[in-house]
């Protein structure tokens, strides 16, 4: 079967305040997900849609696919899933001809989440055929029968009165009905109803309960548990100056059409990294294939723009041997970067 994680990444334009991609934890926000996704069992490709390319090369260091942007009227963080859904399920259709079964929405903004939850609320869909598709759920910390609506009038008029209990909201709350609130932690839908019933639930919708309500959104627990975790396995720190080597395209640079190298705009996540370990006293270097097929000389051009982008660096070189993929066991993800750079920041008097 084959499962579908996405994890939806608009940028809002530029006036957005970039919370997905803030660090949270010594990591990108949208890191937590991704790495989620690639844990578990059941999901069989994760992909990052954002419509920014900065937001495209840190999914993609961190091992999200991001086959192609979002287009600029769906970038808005305004927008309801359901066009976004339909529009990534639409155009994976069309240019690879994939079609999955499932598809897991893992929102970014969510990045704490029960262990094993994404594989727990996926065997469920699978396994309960009757449903369209499982929502995370957990007991509402207030009951919705003492709540009200107030109108410009100041009246007060009840939510819900869905109850035989006489006036619900004067009564005893063990008196009162059970209620559930979605958690936002793991949807998960069969791609039919999002592309036939144009519905991000359908009509039947299973309610996981979650074993223990785990807020998605506690940024501080994470941040304090990601500092204990990067304490205890990555010990002291080493003052000792580095060599770091950074490949230019794709991770200094944006990916440009027909090797336009010209056209590579920054991607300032990874100048502001490189530029932090550089300021720590580490050497800088950068490298490039540029050139390597065509034979065109792209020193000039790609001097300027790392200086007039503000990259700090010590040596430019060129002449890596192109190829499809490159393996290196020194290799670093911008979540390493980070712990590294946090780990020799002076400690707090």
């Amino acid at each position: 079967m084959e499962v579908l994680a996405i994890i939806l990444a608009p940028s809002g334009g530029p006036a957005a305040s970039h919370h997905n991609i803030r660090s949270i934890g010594g990591k990108p926000m949208i890191a937590w997900s991704i790495e989620q996704a690639l844990r578990a069992n059941t999901i069989t490709r994760v992909i990052v849609a954002t419509d920014n390319e900065q937001y495209a090369a840190i999914s993609r260091s961190h091992g999200a696919q991001t086959p192609f942007l979002l287009p600029a009227e769906l970038a808005s963080e305004a927008t309801a899933d359901l066009p976004c859904f339909t529009y990534i399920l639409q155009e994976l259709a069309q240019r690879e001809n994939y079609t999955p079964d499932i598809v897991v929405n893992l929102r970014p903004t969510h990045p704490v989440r029960e262990r094993d939850i994404i594989d727990q609320v996926v065997q469920t869909l699978v396994t309960q055929t009757a449903f369209d598709s499982v929502r995370t759920v957990a007991p509402t910390p207030q009951s919705p029968f003492t709540m009200w609506f107030r109108n410009d009038a100041g009246e007060l008029a009840p939510v819900t009165t869905a109850t035989d209990v006489p006036e619900p909201w004067d009564a005893a709350g063990t008196s009162l009905p059970a209620t559930l609130v979605q958690t936002g932690n793991v949807d998960a839908v069969r791609t039919e109803v999002i592309l036939q019933k144009q519905s991000m639930a359908g009509g039947r919708v299973f309610g996981f309960v979650e074993k223990t309500f785990v807020n998605g959104q506690d940024e501080d627990a994470l941040s304090h548990l990601a500092a204990l975790n990067a304490s205890a396995n990555e010990g002291r720190k080493n003052d000792e100056p580095k060599i770091f080597c950074f490949d230019i395209d794709g991770v200094v640079a944006t990916i440009t059409a027909d090797m336009r190298y010209d056209q590579a705009q920054p991607i300032t996540a990874m100048v502001e990294k490189i530029n932090q370990l550089y300021d720590l006293g580490h050497r800088i270097i950068l490298f490039t294939a540029r050139g390597t097929m065509t034979g065109i000389n792209w020193y000039d051009t790609t001097q300027h723009q790392m200086d007039s982008w503000g990259v700090k660096y010590h040596e430019l070189k060129l002449g890596k041997p192109a190829a499809t993929y490159y393996v290196d066991d020194r290799m670093l993800s911008f979540a390493d970067l980070d712990r590294f750079i946090e780990n020799q920041k002076p400690a707090k008097p």
